[in-house]
């Protein structure tokens, strides 16, 4: 049986962090705390207007509207159009008011964004 032999390796296709990877983490990090804080002010002022028919579905228009905007995922903004149905009529309001949509919908984005920084940078 042979001996074992000293070799140098070296390790490649790992990167290291550097200090602009990490400033850009947390400038990802504070976007996403901030899409996440415009959703739940959507949604708040949608629990307020839920009642209203005419305001309840303009207020959905524009709730689709603000998330076409911040959302990196296009599509999900368009399941914002869910509520739409929900006119402000007695049931089906308090329905549209206790679904916090926007926010649901962040959050599946900030998710898929945050899938990607992990995969990205580790």
């Amino acid at each position: 049986m042979e001996k074992a032999k000293k070799v140098k390796a070296e390790v490649v296709g790992r990167k290291r962090k550097t200090k602009w990877d990490k400033a850009k983490i947390k400038a990802m990090h504070f976007m996403l705390r901030l899409k996440l804080a415009v959703a739940i002010i959507l949604d708040a002022i949608d629990l307020i207007l839920a009642n209203i028919p005419i305001l309840n579905t303009l207020w959905d228009l524009v709730t689709f509207a603000v998330l076409l905007v911040i959302l990196k995922n296009k599509w999900l903004a368009v399941g914002a159009f869910g509520e739409l149905p929900l006119v402000g009529l007695p049931i089906l309001g308090q329905i549209d008011a206790l679904i916090p949509i926007a926010t649901i919908l962040t959050l599946l984005d900030s998710a898929e964004t945050r899938f990607h920084i992990i995969e990205k940078f580790e």
